[in-house]
């Protein structure tokens, strides 16, 4: 992951933000794959709460429609589109949803 302004802080920010790029990388499952592992590995060091997850989505959407962002291939991150991508950000968006208990 590229975190250019990782700094001691919560650490929901960046399991959020890790969570963010794993859906626009490989969809919701490893997202969510992430953020399991992540809690067994931290076990009760670690309180998830879905604010970071959410703090996340809307500041990545900040600068418009979701889009791949060109450092990615760069890195090898050759098979995305900016479809792909806001598909993923959809899919991300319902499941923090239902993860709020919302439908």
């Amino acid at each position: 992951m590229d975190w250019p302004n990782a700094c001691l802080g919560p650490a929901g920010a960046d399991v959020g933000h890790c969570g963010l790029n794993l859906a626009q990388f490989y969809g919701v499952e490893a997202a969510d794959a992430f953020l399991l592992a992540y809690m067994d590995r931290a076990g009760a060091s670690f309180t998830y709460h879905p604010y970071w997850d959410l703090l996340s989505l809307f500041d990545g959407l900040a600068g418009g429609p979701p889009q791949v962002y060109g450092g990615w291939k760069a890195f090898g991150m050759t098979g995305l589109t900016d479809r792909i991508v806001a598909e993923r950000i959809d899919r991300y968006q319902a499941s923090l949803i239902n993860r709020l208990g919302g439908n």
